[in-house]
């Protein structure tokens, strides 16, 4: 009988060192506000290396502020100067990305106009 109860207390005090009697504390981590994820690769070069595709307003741009080498060329009939090049009155990917910022708001969520430009916003 002692040897019995000998054996039940050696199994239980294996058993019982075996499982942890309270779980680790975990530590506890705040949760921050997740800051949207602005887009990558917003201007997207074409097969002409000046100019680029912006992903955000969707239009092209000069990715520097070149001049096309060929001579000017006159108005037509009506008035309008035609390009000489693919590209001459786009305006720079810079320009453009001062004017539309890369980022996000819940009106516009791909940020393509400007505050004043979005109906209900409060003139700052």
């Amino acid at each position: 009988m002692m040897k019995s109860a000998l054996v039940l207390l050696l199994s239980l005090a294996v058993l019982q060192g075996s499982c942890p009697a309270n779980p680790p504390a975990k530590p506890q981590t705040q949760k921050q506000s997740q800051v949207p994820q602005t887009p990558i690769h917003r201007f997207i070069p074409t097969h002409d290396l000046g100019l680029a595709f912006d992903t955000q307003t969707g239009q092209l741009c000069k990715t520097w502020d070149w001049q096309p080498l060929a001579p000017e060329v006159k108005p037509d009939k009506e008035g309008k100067i035609p390009q000489r090049t693919y590209g001459e009155f786009t305006p720079t990917c810079l320009s453009v990305y001062k004017e539309y910022p890369t980022g996000t708001t819940s009106s516009d969520p791909f940020a393509v106009f400007r505050e004043e430009d979005i109906e209900g916003s409060s003139p700052k």
